[in-house]
């Protein structure tokens, strides 16, 4: 008898351990990360990139954004006192870095937010996300995108799709038109896109949009983590789409 309360009474005592070393380990786990990965904080990334951090924080890691995010607590918002009672909150991740570093206007933008509304016996919540490099591009050209033909092997979760409602075109490469797919309603653009979107073939994650006077690095919030590995060579390639599309940039002498 005396066993057994003892035993009781042990599991007892290591139980809140236990739950504390549970709560503890996806923090324990990001923290790793931030150490192994720190060429993707922000600050660290501008400067691969040859951008600036406009908003945000330079250690933020973006590798670790969302489920930092996730455990974030809300802001609380509203102007009356109804709405702070009932708990109506805010939280936000935002990264925003700028710079030419080729000559042409560049920016990346990670914002996820959530508002969230409590009326007592139902909480409604709001959420944004933007994962998202562009390159300007200063002339006209036809709106194309490009995605896999297929998931990458090891990549879960949805492929991302077209938005834009335009008809597939081919690169005239096979094995650019085995990997990637073009559309757009210039069948002229895959031939002259074909030699500098190839790179893009070995990425996990592809969503390139040309759309609005500029070229587009696209990610889910499911993508994101992929995306963002690859930011530096989607720079690469959208720097190259540029130059096809409206020409070398004219350096001052």
């Amino acid at each position: 008898m005396d066993s057994l309360i003892g035993s009781i009474f042990s599991n007892v005592y290591f139980l809140p351990v236990i739950v504390a070393a549970i709560l503890a380990f996806p923090f324990v786990m990001m923290r790793l990360m931030d150490r192994l990965y720190a060429q993707y904080r922000a600050g660290n990334m501008a400067q691969r990139m040859g951008l600036k951090v406009a908003e945000g924080d330079p250690k933020l890691n973006l590798l670790n954004a969302l489920p930092l995010h996730n455990f974030k607590l809300g802001t609380a918002t509203g102007g009356s006192w109804l709405s702070r009672a009932l708990m109506d909150s805010t939280k936000e991740t935002k990264v925003h870095l700028v710079g030419a570093p080729h000559g042409r206007p560049t920016e990346f933008v990670y914002c996820r937010r959530h508002d969230t509304k409590d009326r007592l016996l139902v909480v409604t919540t709001e959420s944004w996300f933007e994962c998202r490099l562009s390159v300007q591009v200063p002339a006209g050209f036809p709106e194309f995108e490009i995605v896999r033909q297929r998931p990458h092997m090891g990549v879960y979760g949805p492929k991302p799709e077209p938005e834009l409602p335009l008809p597939p075109q081919p690169f005239g490469d096979r094995e650019v038109d085995r990997h990637l797919k073009l559309t757009t309603s210039d069948p002229r653009l895959g031939p002259a896109l074909a030699p500098v979107v190839a790179p893009l073939a070995r990425l996990e994650f592809v969503h390139v949009q040309g759309h609005n006077g500029a070229v587009h690095w696209l990610a889910t919030e499911d993508g994101s983590p992929y995306a963002i590995r690859r930011l530096p060579e989607a720079q690469r390639v959208l720097e190259r789409i540029a130059d096809v599309l409206a020409g070398p940039v004219r350096r001052a002498h």
